[in-house]
């Protein structure tokens, strides 16, 4: 296996990162935000190359549809956020 790639973030993103996930554990529950943070996590971890895809089909092959579809406008919203920052940064 490669080395692990670095991720660089700047601090509006992990800001905006924490107040999404504020809000989705506000509106959607301690599950939902358990197992958006759970795909976050394995998603960073599948880029740096520290897993691989079969470790995050497994946990999403046993998701209920409403929670994909939760989990997915949660990532949704969390790119669109983060490309905000990234454009306001380069201003």
């Amino acid at each position: 296996m490669a080395a692990a790639k670095t991720i660089t973030q700047n601090a509006d993103i992990r800001y905006l990162g924490k107040l999404l996930g504020d809000v989705i554990r506000a509106y959607g529950g301690d599950e939902l935000f358990t197992r958006v943070e759970t795909i976050r996590a394995g998603s960073v971890d599948r880029y740096r190359g520290i897993t691989d895809a079969t470790a995050m089909d497994r946990g999403l092959e046993h998701s209920i549809w409403t929670t994909r579809c939760r989990s997915c406008a949660g990532f949704m919203l969390f790119s669109m956020l983060a490309n905000l920052a990234e454009d306001a940064k380069a201003r």
